[in-house]
Formats: structure tokens, C-alpha cells, sequence
């Protein structure tokens, strides 16, 4: 059968060791706020995730025996215009001395870039990675069946999960610490669902 044609505990089964350690990475990254509470180290997982996305990104690439068909025409326009805001920067950074520390230019570069060089770098290394999407799309699925009964819940009863009162209504920050931050993961949560808008589309107004 085609991967498309099995159930999703067929396609659960069906992961590779590696597969499922992206998983495990990609859950780390979406619960970092609260395990930060419980782990210092947490605050790097998105420095260690963007680290493992750019060696799998280069494996793919040597892989493919270095074809830039690996990344979209987008993905290539973006890098460049991403380096070019790096050339651009430093440059005025030299020319106005705003920063003279070598390792806190390299810090603010950094920092500026990750999350743009995590996502062309997951573009290139998730690119057939069906069964990836599928647990974690039915792992979204799930978690919203447990937030959604505590988000309504929390309007009547106070479990800790509120941070304040905006028009007659209390917010809610689940595990997150912060609205903000738990708005953040469901934007995430609901960029995953909308690949398949038409199957996913309750899901979706869920998020």
C-alpha cells in the first residue's frame, strides 16, 4: 500500500528511529516555556534544534549529490537576501560602531537568522517526510482535545492557568506562562493543519 493509503496507527508504526527522535525534538521545542520552569537548559533547545535541522539539511544535500533542487527557488532567493541583510548590517555596523564586541556581533547575527535558517533547513530536510507530519498533525489533534475543555473551563474556574482579564474575558496560557507564548504554538499548530485545510478545517477553527 502507499503511505497515504494506511490508518494512522500503520503510519505511527511505520516510523524510523530517526523519524521519531525529530518528533521527540520538534516536542521539546513546542513545550520549552514549560520546561524551562523545571530545566535551565531548555533555553537552549531551539539553538540545539536549529544546530540538528542544518547538519540534516547538509545530509540531505550530500544525499542528493549536491543538487540545489533540495531547496525550493524560494528558499534560495531567501537565503541570499538573508546574507545580504547580514552584509548590509555588519556594514553599518562597522561604519557607525554601534557594537565593537566580536562576540556580541555574532550573537545578535545569530539571533537574527536562526529561525529563518530552521525553517529552509526543515524545508530541505522534512521533504518526504510524510509520516513525520502525519504524527504530529495527529498529535496536534490530540492536544487541542485536551486544551480546548481547559480553556472553557477556565472562564468559570480558576486552575492557574489565567493571566489576566480583557474584555469580560479571562486569558489563557494553558502551560505556557504567557497568552503570547501559547498563541504562538497554536499559530504553529495551526500552520501544520492548514496543509490539508479541506480534512483538517474543524481543527483548524479549534486553533
Amino acid at each position: 500500500n502507499n503511505l497515504s493509503d494506511l490508518s494512522f496507527s500503520d503510519r505511527l508504526g511505520s516510523l524510523k528511529i530517526s523519524e521519531f527522535l525529530w518528533i521527540v525534538g520538534l516536542n521539546l521545542l513546542i513545550f520549552q516555556i514549560p520546561l524551562q520552569s523545571v530545566l535551565s537548559l531548555a533555553g537552549y533547545f531551539d539553538e540545539l534544534a536549529t544546530l540538528c535541522l542544518v547538519i540534516a539539511a547538509i545530509s540531505a544535500f550530500i544525499q542528493s549529490k549536491g543538487k540545489l533542487e533540495q531547496l525550493s527557488q524560494f528558499g534560495r532567493l531567501t537565503l541570499v537576501c538573508l546574507g545580504l541583510l547580514v552584509i548590509v548590517g555588519m556594514l553599518g555596523n562597522y561604519f557607525f560602531r554601534i557594537q565593537t564586541d566580536a562576540r556580541s556581533i555574532l550573537i545578535d547575527i545569530y539571533a537574527c537568522i536562526k529561525f529563518v535558517i530552521a525553517f529552509l533547513s526543515g524545508s530541505v530536510a522534512f521533504k518526504d517526510a510524510e509520516r513525520v507530519y502525519v504524527a504530529l498533525v495527529g498529535e496536534v489533534k490530540l492536544l487541542l482535545v485536551i486544551m480546548v475543555p481547559f480553556a472553557l473551563l477556565n472562564q468559570f474556574v480558576d486552575m492557574g492557568m489565567r493571566y489576566d482579564n480583557r474584555y469580560g474575558f479571562w486569558s489563557f496560557q494553558f502551560l505556557f506562562g504567557h497568552p503570547g507564548s501559547f498563541a504562538a504554538v497554536l499559530s504553529g499548530f495551526s500552520l501544520l493543519l492548514l496543509v490539508d485545510y479541506r480534512k483538517n478545517r474543524p481543527w483548524v477553527i479549534l486553533c
